[in-house]
C-alpha cells in the first residue's frame, strides 16, 4: 500500500501539471478525477480514513465541474455517480450514516436518469441496483442496532426506552413507507408490553389504540390493551375486550384461543407484583370469566 500510494502520489502530480498546461483538457481532467478517487481507495486500506475522505470530496468536486462543463457526457456523470458512493462508503466506515444515505441517494438518482437516457449502457442498470440495495440497508441500519440492543439486555426499563425509539423511528418510516407498518404495530404493542411491567398503563393504553388504528391486523393487541384498561380501573372496557375475545381462536402461537393468552399473561403479571392492590379483585372476576368459557 505504501508503494501504490507513492505511484499515485506521482501519478496525481503529472496530471495537475497536464491540468494547469492545459485547463480546457477534459481527458486529463477526468484522469485527475481518478487520481483522486485511487488515493482515496488507498488511504482508506491504509485506516486513513480523514485523508480518503478529502480526496473523495476533490473527485467530487472535480466530475461536478466536468458535469457542468459537458452535461451530456454520461461518462462524466457515471464518475460524478461513483465519487457519490465513495463518499457514502466512507461516511460509513466513519459512522456519518445519514450523510452516507444522502451521498446514495444522490448517486441513485444520477443512475435513474443515466437509464432513461443510455439504455444502451447495462452497467448503468446493475450500479442502480446495487446502490439501491445500499440505500434500503442504510435506511434500516437504526432499526436493526435498537433491535440488536433490545436483544442484548434483560433490564425493563431499559428496554422500555429502546423500544421508544423504535417506535419513534418506525412512526416516521411508516409515513412514508407501507412495509414499516408491521413493524411499527409489533413495536407498539412490544413497548406497551414492557409499560406495563413498569406500571405505566395509561401509556400501554395509548400505545396499543394506536397500533389499532394502523391498517395492519395484530392479533397480541387486545391481550395487552385489557389488562392496561383493567389496572388503570376501567374494569367495564376492560371487560368488554376480555369478554369479546376469549371464545377467538389465537392466530399465532401455541394458545387456542384468547383465553388461555389472557390467563398466561395475568400468570406473569402475578408473579411481577405489578397488579394494582386496589384492582385485585377485578383481576379474579376476569380470571373467573376466561376460566368458564
Amino acid at each position: 500500500l505504501d508503494s501504490a500510494l507513492s505511484y499515485y502520489q506521482q501519478y496525481q502530480g503529472l496530471m495537475k501539471s497536464l491540468v494547469s498546461a492545459d485547463p480546457r483538457n477534459v481527458e486529463f481532467r477526468n484522469n485527475l478525477a481518478i487520481s483522486y478517487s485511487k488515493m482515496g481507495e488507498t488511504y482508506g486500506s491504509l485506516g486513513q480514513l480523514d485523508s480518503a475522505l478529502s480526496y473523495y470530496q476533490a473527485q467530487m468536486a472535480m466530475f461536478e465541474s466536468l458535469v457542468s462543463a459537458d452535461p451530456r457526457n454520461v461518462g462524466f456523470q457515471n464518475g460524478l455517480a461513483i465519487s457519490y458512493v465513495k463518499l457514502g462508503e466512507i461516511s460509513v466506515e466513519l459512522g456519518a450514516y445519514e450523510e452516507a444515505e444522502v451521498y446514495y441517494k444522490q448517486a441513485a438518482a444520477i443512475w435513474e436518469k443515466l437509464v432513461l437516457i443510455a439504455p444502451q449502457y447495462a452497467e448503468f442498470q446493475r450500479f442502480l441496483s446495487l446502490i439501491q440495495e445500499r440505500i434500503q440497508k442504510l435506511e434500516n441500519l437504526p432499526i436493526l442496532i435498537l433491535q440488536y440492543q433490545i436483544q442484548q439486555t434483560k433490564d425493563t426499563t431499559q428496554i422500555y426506552a429502546y423500544y421508544a425509539a423504535l417506535v419513534d423511528t418506525l412512526r416516521s418510516r411508516a409515513s412514508q413507507q407501507f412495509r414499516y407498518v408491521e413493524d411499527l404495530s409489533q413495536s407498539l404493542n412490544s413497548h406497551a408490553w414492557y409499560g406495563l411491567f413498569l406500571g405505566e398503563f395509561a401509556q400501554a393504553e395509548a400505545l396499543i389504540q394506536e397500533a389499532m388504528g394502523l391498517p395492519y391486523k395484530n392479533s397480541y393487541l387486545p391481550t395487552n390493551l385489557a389488562p392496561a384498561l383493567l389496572f388503570q380501573g376501567k374494569k367495564k372496557e376492560a371487560l368488554k375486550v376480555y369478554a369479546s375475545c376469549r371464545n377467538k381462536p389465537f392466530e399465532v402461537g401455541s394458545y387456542k384461543t384468547y383465553a388461555d393468552a389472557f390467563l398466561d399473561d395475568m400468570k406473569a403479571f402475578e408473579k411481577a407484583g405489578i397488579i394494582p392492590e386496589a384492582y385485585k379483585a377485578d383481576v379474579e372476576e376476569v380470571k373467573q370469566l376466561l376460566s368458564n368459557p
